[in-house]
């Protein structure tokens, strides 16, 4: 008798297989979609991440950047004021080592560098306020000099209009206290010693002249010894001279010199002067100086 139960149970155990590995087959295909997924969201995660951390590196160089010149405008401010600048420079140097390392995509984390970048500008903010601080005290001591330097100039000139009011003081009382003749006389003394007057003589009459002379009354004058000079001027101009004295500031010729003492008493002083041979005729002139001033003049003719 045929066995008709085997082709059955062949089919149903091919048909089992075949079920089996189109579940096997469907069971790969979703691990496989799944993981492609994963991956893929994975991928797209770490682009993420790669992007935000370009964009914090590059954010965080450019603020490393910007203090780098905060710190050199620093530095420049603090050589202007004189002041100390070691620590600015110090982290300059720190700051500018953390920049190529954060540049060259070293190991450390970014925010390694935010944090430090936190403690530059709260290093900066602190400077700036000390900067300031000194700017104004500059400022403040600058104003106080200009303050002192305008007094300074008020009391220059004060003491410059004072002294020039002192000068001029002191020339209106040297030119009140000049000595003045109010007393000149001139007489001409014949071979017999008697004095003649008038002005007018013979020049065979005049052995030698007696120049009378006396100072006016003057407070303000010094008392003390003069040198008189007197000076005959004959016709034509020329000086009868023996020497030379000093009077406004030129030298001059003169004929007679006397001491005499000033004492405000008024009395009469007088030259006395022989000529060798006559005088000549016409006008002659006679000039009396005192302090290097003309103090009284007066003439006589000769006939």
């Amino acid at each position: 008798m045929t066995d008709t139960t085997n082709p059955d149970k062949k089919r149903t155990l091919l048909v089992g297989t075949i079920v089996a590995l189109v579940l096997l087959n469907l069971i790969l295909t979703y691990f496989v979609i799944t993981n492609q997924q994963i991956i893929s969201e994975q991928s797209e995660k770490l682009a993420k991440q790669e992007k935000a951390y370009e964009t914090v590196k590059n954010s965080t160089t450019k603020q490393l950047d910007s203090l780098s010149r905060e710190i050199d405008e620093q530095i420049k401010e603090a050589q202007e004021l004189g002041v100390d600048y070691e620590t600015l420079v110090e982290t300059k140097k720190q700051l500018e080592k953390d920049l190529k390392e954060i540049k060259e995509n070293n190991s450390k984390e970014i925010s390694y560098y935010q944090r430090k970048l936190a403690a530059y500008e709260e290093l900066l903010i602190k400077k700036d306020e000390e900067l300031t601080k000194l700017r104004s005290d500059v400022e403040t001591l600058y104003g106080n000099n200009v303050e002192l330097q305008n007094q300074k100039n008020q009391l220059y000139n004060q003491m410059s209009e004072l002294s020039s009011q002192n000068e001029d003081m002191q020339k209106k009382v040297s030119t009140a206290g000049t000595l003045k003749i109010n007393s000149l006389q001139i007489a001409a003394v014949s071979s017999n010693g008697k004095e003649l007057y008038g002005g007018q003589y013979k020049g065979s009459q005049i052995i030698r002249l007696k120049v009378y002379y006396a100072f006016g009354s003057n407070p303000l004058a010094k008392i003390g010894q003069r040198a008189i000079f007197m000076r005959i001027i004959e016709p034509g101009g020329t000086v009868l001279s023996v020497g030379t004295f000093k009077a406004n500031g030129q030298s001059l010729n003169y004929t007679a010199m006397q001491q005499v003492l000033f004492d405000n008493s008024q009395r009469t002083e007088v030259f006395t002067y022989t000529k060798s041979g006559e005088f000549k005729a016409g006008q002659h002139f006679v000039e009396i100086y005192a302090d290097g001033t003309l103090v009284g003049s007066g003439g006589f003719s000769v006939r």
